[in-house]
């Protein structure tokens, strides 16, 4: 199996078409018997796996609403929401593609990721998904109604303040928009009557806050004003963000003000300003950035000024003035990145590969907020890293069944990254695991026209916790390693296959197209999935005369 880094190609061997019976010498009439070719399976291109949780529970979240947008003229394809395991499945025509993802489910924050295609194998994302009145520690709403008269202006001034409470302080982040304010959409038409208005802070203090950032942190943005012109690869070391949303009963959303608001937004004195190297002082320069939550494409948009408002609450304050509304995030950014990393795992008793082990692998910036990647690693043993900063230290964690098992630094430079894509090793100490390998065939009831099936994705669970998602490769297998005495799940998404077989799905999440099979034990197994009659019975065709 491959690296998580990885986009699966799906490619689908054809069943070859079996002629049976030729011409005679005799000129009488003869039987021939003509089976029909098995159609061939659906065949995808390009796929990456995203799977969307509850921030603080960890709850896979069905029927999240899931849009899709590309600056290339890559052809995207997707279910419009996800699953009952919070799997959504991403197709491209293309590789080496940027892919804006964006989540919207009733009840939570609107959110999404920036996903890089690049062609390999088993590629996947995880976006957290913070619920209003459960988020995390970390991260705090405060909703409240407001109005608009019939041209969509505000009568009176509106203010609204959320408090997040961090094991450090009580930041607060304060939102006032002006009386004589017109609220519109993004089109200009007013938004009018009862809205309602939400405030959702998310402190740089809180690793649980850092993980569910709408956006990530390491993205394409446009960084005209600060750097140049146009997009670049760029990755955030983050002082804050805010997420407002104002929306009516009808999920209208108010995009721009005819005067400006006013945001404030509050950070820690001791706070390190990584353009200083020092503390956060009065006078510094704080950049913004906005992250559009219908898009998922982030824009530099002003420079803010550290202010020391309440100078004794212990925090000192950013204010900005916004005439649009959209998601605000102080950082600060590298856009120096090394566009490949590969990462070894190698064993300490054995001193080679660990192969034949899925591990889970966080990247933690060291000395500042965030994370770079979160994910796993398959069988292979190793791992490819985008987008990695240079000069910029990074911690590496490897676990199985979240027990640490491996962890290094690395800080690359320039040097380790041009002409060529840096390669480094990481130990580990693995716990006692088994393989346990899954087979999957087709065949008709009476074991004839036999084939192993390629390219079927499968969710591999171990006493119920989620391990990774799989391909069957072209001997029809995938192979799975597990905690010696773990009880085993197997999903098998058949969607694409529900006219080929006899009982294609099974189990709890058979209406979405998965077919269950669970093993009390790590032995190896086959399944069969028995074709339809229809592609069983041959044709029988009579006549044609015999040769000389």
């Amino acid at each position: 199996m491959k690296s998580k880094m990885r986009v699966i190609i799906l490619i689908i061997s054809v069943m070859s078409i079996i002629f049976i019976g030729c011409g005679s010498s005799s000129s009488s009439s003869k039987e021939k018997k003509i089976i029909k070719a098995v159609p061939p399976l659906k065949v995808a291109t390009y796929t990456i796996s995203g799977h969307l949780e509850d921030a603080n529970t960890g709850t896979p979240l069905e029927g999240v609403k899931i849009t899709t947008n590309s600056s290339t003229s890559a052809k995207l394809s997707h279910d419009k929401t996800t699953d009952a395991l919070g799997t959504i499945v991403i197709t491209s025509d293309k590789k080496d593609v940027n892919i804006n993802v964006v989540a919207v489910k009733e009840g939570y924050i609107d959110t999404g990721i920036q996903v890089l295609s690049t062609g390999e194998e088993n590629q996947e994302f995880t976006i957290k998904m913070v619920k209003i009145g459960n988020e995390p520690t970390g991260v705090k709403t405060k909703e409240e109604n407001i109005t608009t008269d019939g041209d969509g202006i505000v009568t009176k001034e509106i203010k609204l303040t959320s408090t997040i409470d961090t094991s450090k302080e009580k930041e607060t982040t304060s939102v006032i928009i002006p009386s004589g304010t017109k609220m519109t959409t993004s089109k200009g038409k007013p938004v009018t009557g009862k809205l309602k208005m939400q405030v959702t802070s998310y402190s740089p203090n809180e690793v649980n806050s850092t993980e569910a950032f709408p956006g990530g942190f390491a993205v394409i943005a446009d960084t005209s004003g600060i750097e140049g012109n146009g997009t670049k690869n760029i990755t955030f070391e983050t002082a804050g963000f805010v997420s407002i949303q104002i929306k009516d009963k009808s999920g209208k959303k108010v995009k721009k003000f005819t005067n400006p608001i006013k945001i404030k937004m509050q950070l820690d004195k001791n706070f390190k300003n990584p353009s200083t190297d020092s503390k956060i002082a009065i006078g510094d320069t704080v950049p913004v950035w906005s992250y559009d939550d219908e898009t998922a494409k982030w824009k530099f948009e002003q420079n803010g000024t550290v202010q020391d408002i309440n100078t004794s609450d212990g925090l000192v304050d950013v204010v900005i003035e916004a005439e649009h509304l959209s998601y605000w995030n102080l950082d600060w950014h590298y856009s120096a990145v090394c566009n490949n990393l590969t990462l070894n795992l190698i064993d300490n008793n054995t001193n080679k590969p660990s192969t034949g082990i899925t591990y889970e692998l966080r990247a933690n910036f060291i000395g500042s907020r965030g994370y770079l990647y979160q994910g796993r690693i398959y069988g292979d043993g190793f791992a490819k890293l985008l987008r990695v900063p240079l000069n910029r230290e990074l911690k590496l964690t490897a676990t199985i069944d979240g027990k640490k098992v491996g962890e290094r630094t690395v800080k690359l430079r320039n040097s380790d990254c041009v002409g060529k894509s840096p390669t480094i090793d990481m130990y580990v100490t693995p716990p006692k695991v088994v393989k346990q390998t899954l087979t999957i065939t087709e065949s008709c009831a009476d074991g004839s026209k036999s084939a192993l099936l390629r390219g079927l994705r499968v969710f591999t669970y171990a006493n119920n916790r989620y391990v990774g998602t799989q391909v069957s490769n072209i001997d029809g297998k995938i192979s799975e390693s597990f905690s010696e005495g773990s009880r085993t799940k197997y999903l098998i998404y058949t969607r694409y296959n529900q006219n080929r077989w006899k009982n294609p799905t099974s189990g709890r999440y058979a209406r979405y197209g998965y077919f269950e099979l669970n093993r009390e034990n790590t032995d190896d197994f086959t399944h069969n999935f028995e074709l339809l009659d229809k592609y069983c019975i041959p044709t029988i065709v009579t006549g044609g005369e015999g040769g000389n």
